[in-house]
């Protein structure tokens, strides 16, 4: 097995999460080409809580360092001692059709499921990183030569029988005939003795030649794994690019010719490097006809587009706003939804907001944000994710918003340009409270993002 898994500690995995992430275990289990059956040790946890695995199944696989994909099917088992199905902790057996070539896998998963039928449902899926070690055996012919000697010691051993039925028979011959096969079983004895010996020296010959430290096999195989390793780097130097690029600033990123399609970028400052307006950029091509904002996509001078890649920002933890009470709505089926859809938008000119130096009103830039409602009967707290409105709202003021109306299903909370539409689907909004220390918090997070 690749790990002594059993007395290794368990391999946390959250299924519940705010954004698509990766987890990385390459430090806690690594794979084997080759095995049968391996084990790793899994613990799941939902928002920090243990994960109830009785009656689920497990997909894994994914698509392997020769991009082939795999899909296998596993359930959770009670192995060693701590295994706990009620509290997430189990053992799950990889088959041997998962493991088939060595190397880093572009993706592996594993999906909880449970039910069956038409009653089952996907959980949820985590993503890890996944490597994936050589099987390499050695054979060395020092061990192959003691069978040589075998096969000699037992042809000697025949033709000393052989020998001795001859002596049997020539007893019934004269002196003179028994002299002469005496002579005769003599010379071919030293024969082959001559070419035993010869053939045990050329057999530590060549066991000599492998082990030599200098010219040997193995000295020569390490010396192509090096340079193997070397030309790899060179490679990845030369042409590939797995690295995260830096400029202090986005002017410096607008000048640099280094970055390529599908390479990840980061900017310390918009203006200058410690003005808190950095930011992750994820380099494109250029699509037709394509003009950049200058805000969320920036034109390089290569040609190739930045675009502000808010996916991989490390979010932080939901703050309350508030709290929307409302009135569940029969569809045109008669079905009420007690617990509605909930949606929040972010606009910039929103109805009744002038623009300025123009002689109109009306919502542009309209952005989905992050929301988590917990329902409470007819009540509903919400709570977003502070990172996520400010990149959308970089000066939002909401100390003092100056209306939180609500209008059939919405609730439209203005603040300078902005307005902020939380949306229950299916329901009618009665009413909107802002929570009393959201300000306050909001603003504390704000100056450390």
């Amino acid at each position: 097995m690749a790990n002594n898994v059993l007395s290794t500690p368990y391999i946390d995995l959250d299924l519940f999460r705010w954004q698509q992430e990766e987890v990385d275990i390459t430090d806690q289990f690594k794979g084997h080409v080759g095995d049968v059956d391996e084990p790793i040790r899994l613990r799941l946890l939902w928002d920090g809580l243990p994960f109830d695995v009785r009656g689920a199944k497990i997909m894994y696989g994914g698509s392997d360092p020769n991009a082939q994909t795999h899909s296998h099917w596993a359930f959770p088992r009670k192995e060693a001692k701590q295994d706990n199905l009620q509290q997430g902790r189990f053992t799950l057996y990889l088959d041997r059709y998962t493991f088939k070539h060595p190397g880093k896998w572009d993706q592996f998963y594993f999906k909880v499921i449970k039910g069956d039928g038409d009653d089952q449902q996907v959980i949820s899926t985590v993503n890890v990183k996944m490597y994936v070690i050589e099987d390499v055996a050695l054979m060395h012919i020092g061990e192959d030569s003691k069978g040589y000697w075998q096969d000699m010691v037992e042809l000697v051993n025949k033709f000393k029988s052989k020998e001795e039925e001859l002596e049997r028979q020539i007893q019934e011959l004269s002196d003179q005939k028994q002299a002469s096969i005496n002579q005769k079983a003599a010379a071919i004895i030293s024969q082959l003795e001559d070419l035993r010996d010869k053939c045990h020296q050329e057999i530590k010959d060549a066991i000599a030649e492998i082990d030599d430290p200098k010219t040997g096999l193995m000295a020569r195989y390490e010396t192509l794994n090096t340079m193997a390793k070397q030309i790899q780097e060179t490679l990845n130097l030369a042409q590939f690019h797995d690295r995260i690029f830096q400029y202090e600033n986005v002017e410096k990123m607008k000048a640099a010719i280094l970055p390529l399609p599908g390479d990840l970028v980061v900017t310390q400052g918009w203006e200058a490097r410690d003005d808190a307006r950095g930011g992750f950029w994820r380099i494109r091509v250029k699509r037709d006809g394509e003009t950049a904002n200058g805000k969320t996509t920036i034109e390089l001078g290569t040609g190739y587009i930045a675009e502000r890649d808010f996916g991989i920002v490390e979010d932080m933890a939901p703050i309350h706003m508030g709290t929307v009470t409302y009135e569940a709505k029969a569809d045109a089926d008669g079905f009420v939804d007690l617990m509605p859809p909930v949606h929040m938008y972010v606009s910039k000119y929103g109805a009744g907001i002038a623009q300025v130096d123009v002689d109109m009103a009306g919502g542009s830039e309209v952005s989905e944000v992050k929301v988590q409602p917990i329902f409470d009967g007819s009540k509903c707290e919400i709570y977003i994710s502070p990172a996520d409105i400010r990149f959308r709202m970089p000066d939002i003021n909401l100390e003092t918003p100056s209306s939180a109306e609500c209008d059939g299903p919405n609730v439209y909370v203005v603040s300078n340009i902005y307005t902020l539409t939380l949306s229950l689907k299916g329901a009618k909004a009665t009413g909107f409270t802002i929570d009393k220390d959201f300000i306050t918090e909001y603003r504390d997070l704000m100056t450390n993002l």
